[in-house]
Order: C-alpha cells, then structure tokens, then sequence
C-alpha cells in the first residue's frame, strides 16, 4: 500500500513538473481613431477609405527602368499587436511596398511592416518579406488604375 501511494504521488509530481508554461496573453485589441485630415503627400485610393498611396515613395528602377516602386499605407482601425518584445507597443498603420512592370503591367506585393503611428511612421516592426504575384481581381482593383497612372507618367519619361 505504501508503495502503491509513493508511486502514485511521484506521478502526480512529474506530470505537475510538464505541464506547459503559460504563453504571454497578446494585449487587447484598442479601437482607434483614424486621422480624417489626409496627411500631404499622401493620395487616397478610392474605394478603400484608409488606404492610402505615398508619392513620396514612388521611385522609378535605376537599372531595370521599366520597374517602378510605391508604397501603400494603411491607418487602421483596430490597433495590431505587431511587437511581441514590446508588449507596450502597438501598430496603428501598416505599410505595403509593392512593385509594378510597366513592360507586363502586372504588379507585385514584395514586403508589409507595421509601424506604431498613422502613415506608416513611427517604430518599424520586423519586416515581413513577401513576394506577392497579384494576379486574380487585379484587373478590377484600384491598384491597377494607379499602376497605369504611374506607368504612364514615370515609364513614358525615359
């Protein structure tokens, strides 16, 4: 009987000693006010109320000069936990670098970071490289009315 007991309360103790360590709880979501004055420099994309596009990001290729860079700009509406080292932090935009071949007209996403004030400015969270072929619905988004916009005006300028 004694034994039985000893062996039963050594179990108990070893499986107490397994059991997983809590995991950090991410923060709350926090609502937050998105700016209604558009910050200079910044264009809006129609159809999407937040979503902006930074001209002072456009940049044409240096060497393959039909390529050309942009960058899209998210002021979101819920705060992101996008800082896992720095749970005080929280991301209030978001900031997209895509890539448009003015020769095919296809564009790519190639990166997405997070950052803790509106427009994309603010601590930058770890970047995000992606390489992002948008293919389906593109020809009915907004982004390819803006990738022939930018084309036309940067590429034609050789």
């Amino acid at each position: 009987m004694k034994t039985l007991l000893a062996i039963i309360i050594g179990l108990s103790t070893l499986t107490a000693c397994k059991a997983p360590a809590p995991q950090p709880k991410a923060p709350d979501d926090v609502a937050l006010v998105v700016p209604t004055l558009i910050k200079s420099g910044f264009i809006r994309l129609s159809q999407e109320p937040n979503h902006f596009v930074d001209a002072n990001k456009v940049i044409k290729g240096h060497i393959e000069d039909y390529l050309v860079y942009f960058d899209v700009v998210v002021n979101l509406e819920k705060s992101k936990y996008a800082y896992p080292e720095k749970p005080e932090l929280y991301a209030k935009s978001l900031r997209r670098k895509h890539v448009v071949n003015c020769d095919t007209q296809t564009m790519d996403q190639l990166s997405t970071a997070y950052y803790t004030e509106f427009w994309g400015e603010g601590e930058k969270s770890p970047e995000i490289s992606e390489h992002i072929q948008l293919v389906q619905d593109y020809k009915k988004s907004q982004l390819y009315i803006l990738g022939k916009l930018i084309c036309s005006k940067l590429y034609r300028d050789k």
